[in-house]
């Protein structure tokens, strides 16, 4: 799959009546935000929606993690984890998302420093709503850590899922499932500091993931974790 994927899932629909809105999901930026980086947003449309995740790197060399954003200056909804202090060194998961109908382009305004990688993706829904909001950190045992998470969604919809690690080079981290249809697409947004995913969901449909990472020192907690889902319509 390319850097910028693109689904156009719809869900079906019943004959004599309107189907669900597609997700039209999109990839559409890939790169370090810092405050006021313009990022890409593709087609505006009155029922799109913009998310993003982010991985930031040591706390120790100065780099902070964000407890508020905007997009396009539209107040975006926001979850973060670190697995330290910020006076330790560690590393940190977020998710932002924000409503945002106009505009190929928008400015993220965030409240952090260290330039974190990042993805950027978009989809549609009617919803405003949100849920199944999971945030953890999880300590090293004999040298790796895991988290598994697993919850009911009871709509079509997507859930995006984000892990930050404290792990040191030659490590590795990741997230995997055994839900139906697997993770669509999965990226490392920043080299042995994260993972990142999404996983399109049908009807009430079971979803559950693991997240691991692999290291040989700290005993302070590994892994940051989380992951949020929409509901289509």
């Amino acid at each position: 799959m390319s850097m910028f994927g693109y689904n156009t899932l719809g869900f079906g629909s019943i004959a004599g009546t309107a189907g669900p809105l597609a997700l039209n999901y999109a990839q559409t930026y890939a790169g370090t935000i810092n405050n006021g980086t313009s990022i890409t947003i593709g087609t505006a449309r009155a029922t799109r929606w913009v998310v993003i995740q982010g991985v930031n790197g040591n706390f120790g060399t100065g780099n902070t993690f964000p407890t508020s954003c905007s997009i396009g200056g539209i107040t975006a909804g926001i979850i973060s984890a670190r697995t330290a202090t910020s006076t330790n060194y560690g590393a940190a998961a977020w998710i932002a998302w924000a409503k945002v109908p106009t505009g190929t382009t928008a400015t993220v305004a965030v409240n952090q420093t260290g330039g974190p990688n990042c993805r950027v993706s978009t989809f549609d829904s009617v919803n405003s709503n949100y849920s199944g909001v999971y945030s953890a950190t999880v300590n090293y045992s004999s040298g790796s850590a895991s988290r598994s998470q697993s919850y009911t969604v009871t709509n079509p919809g997507i859930v995006f899922s984000s892990l930050g690690a404290s792990s040191p080079s030659g490590t590795t981290n990741a997230i995997s499932t055994n839900s139906p249809g697997g993770i669509t697409y999965t990226y490392s947004p920043t080299t042995n500091r994260g993972a990142s995913g999404y996983n399109i969901t049908s009807t009430t449909d079971s979803r559950s993931w693991t997240y691991t990472t692999s290291a040989s020192f700290k005993t302070q907690p590994a892994m940051a974790v989380m992951s949020v889902f929409f509901s289509v319509n």
